[in-house]
Formats: structure tokens, sequence, C-alpha cells
């Protein structure tokens, strides 16, 4: 994770947005998970808590379209095994369960033959 390119790219973003007051803004790594997550937190000043709440959603917005196009390896990806979808292999339409006696599905309708 790029932090400090990160705070370079946030203060470039905020410093032309119309919301944000120029008084305060940081961008801290605010954990480190087991997995290798990093969590940032990026604060911001506004002049009031609205205004706050979009710039700081502008804010996200950006960084993670930046992320995408400059260091796409930096965001997170999760990967489901097969066997997660073993639930649905038995499903009848609309992914409801069959009835077992093969007659009629959870619903009371007909199970396709």
């Amino acid at each position: 994770m790029p932090v400090p390119e990160l705070r370079e790219e946030l203060h470039r973003f905020i410093k032309d947005h119309p919301l944000w007051d120029q008084k305060d803004w940081t961008l801290q790594v605010t954990d480190v998970l087991p997995n290798g997550l990093v969590e940032l937190r990026a604060l911001m000043s506004a002049a009031d808590s609205a205004s706050v709440w979009d710039l700081k959603a502008d804010a996200r917005e950006h960084l993670v379209a930046y992320l995408r196009a400059n260091h796409p390896h930096a965001l997170p990806r999760f990967r489901v095994e097969s066997s997660s979808y073993g639930a649905f292999a038995d499903s009848g339409p609309g992914g409801w369960p069959k009835d077992p006696r093969g007659a009629r599905d959870q619903r009371g309708g007909q199970n396709p033959a």
C-alpha cells in the first residue's frame, strides 16, 4: 500500500474541492489486519457535518478509483472456493430448496421435470 503517495493524492483531490474548508486533513494507517489488509482513515474538515460526510464519501470514491488505476495490486481480492456453491446445487427454481419428495418445491408449486 503506497501510503505516502495516497496522502499526496488525497491532498491534490481535496485542495480544490468546494466542500473542504482548507483547515484540517490527514490520512492515517489505523490498523494492519492479520490477513494483511491495511485499514486507512481519511479525515477532512468542512463547514458542517453534512459537508464532511459528502467530502469524505467523494474522497473515498476518488482514492479507490486512484488505486484501481495506479495500484490495482493494493486492493484486496477475496476468492470463493467452489465448495461454497455446493449448498445451491440442489436448489429449485429461483434458488428455493427442492422438496426431498420431488413432487413440489418448498413454496407449494410443481418442480420442473
